[in-house]
């Protein structure tokens, strides 16, 4: 399974890298990817810059139980345990994201992302080593390099509004 996992499904989701092992969880349903060491393509399935690299002692990603058939898969969860993270958000990035993103989708060919829509609810780094890049609109960046106790990104909807959650814990 980890060997399939590694020469057909990253690939297909725009990431390259490798994993020791993965395990299934049944509840809630899930992945556990161990000891992962990825670098996202241009084109891959969470939108990201090209070139951002993860490094971790394990990703755990949990799965929304009801949603067989329903043409999305909704991540209630990404937690990253032990990550070293090198993440480059320039102006590229913020400009037009979603329609260059579904563009960019749109030129592949058939593969797991295309059969399905993936949400993801909220990501999470625990003991993690976080280097960040983020361009403002001036074009100066705001540099973050730090190590995360704790870090939770989320996002939802509230009265049809994006709404987004941050909390953290820089021990």
């Amino acid at each position: 399974l980890t060997r399939f996992a590694v020469d057909h499904l990253l690939g297909d989701f725009g990431i390259d890298g490798a994993f020791s092992s993965l395990s299934v969880k049944i509840l809630p349903p899930g992945v556990v990817l161990h000891n992962p060491s990825i670098a996202l393509q241009e084109k891959n399935i969470v939108g990201l810059p090209s070139g951002t690299k993860l490094d971790a002692k394990n990703v755990e990603v949990t799965f929304e139980l009801f949603q067989l058939f329903s043409g999305s898969v909704n991540i209630s969860g990404v937690t990253i345990n032990g990550a070293t993270l090198k993440l480059d958000l320039d102006r590229g990035f913020f400009r037009g994201r979603d329609r260059a993103f579904e563009k960019r989708m749109a030129a592949q060919p058939l593969s797991w992302d295309r059969l399905f829509r993936f949400n993801f609810r909220s990501v999470g780094f625990v003991d993690s080593s976080l280097d960040l890049r983020v361009a403002l609109p001036d074009g100066q960046p705001i540099v973050l390099r730090t190590y995360a106790k704790e870090l939770t990104i989320g996002k939802g909807l509230i009265d049809r509004d994006r709404a987004y959650d941050f909390a953290f814990d820089l021990g």
